[in-house]
């Protein structure tokens, strides 16, 4: 009796062990390509399951290890370069996207002048 191969965890169904074996993915996460499972946009590897996991979608298109790590920030929004995608100077943290400081702050968590975190000393 032969006892059926066990997949790579990344693969639904698999004619062999290796992640370049797979027959089938968990299409809602991952798209197969060459015989492996990949995880789609907005969707990270943890390394362990079959589906992938979600990135930060308030943050990331794309993410790598985590959902916070992001490889690619969510375009439109005012947020800078991975992999925290944080507000660029001038922009404070709305959720989704990137609200403007007043005028007269650099740094900021809200939109009103009493909401500054560091103030643009030009400006008196």
């Amino acid at each position: 009796m032969v006892l059926p191969t066990a997949c790579h965890y990344t693969c639904k169904s698999c004619n062999g062990n290796l992640s370049g074996n797979c027959l089938a993915c968990d299409t809602a996460t991952r798209d197969i390509i060459s015989g492996s499972c990949i995880c789609k946009n907005g969707y990270y590897d943890d390394g362990s399951s079959q589906a992938c996991l979600a990135c930060n979608t308030t943050k990331c298109t794309k993410c790598s290890g985590s959902a916070a790590n992001c490889t690619e920030c969510l375009p439109g929004t005012g947020r800078s370069a991975p992999p925290n995608c944080t507000c660029n100077a001038g922009y404070y943290d709305l959720g989704s996207s990137c609200g403007a400081c007043h005028y007269s702050c650099v740094t900021c968590t809200g939109n009103t002048s009493s909401n500054c975190l560091t103030c643009d000393t030009a400006i008196r």
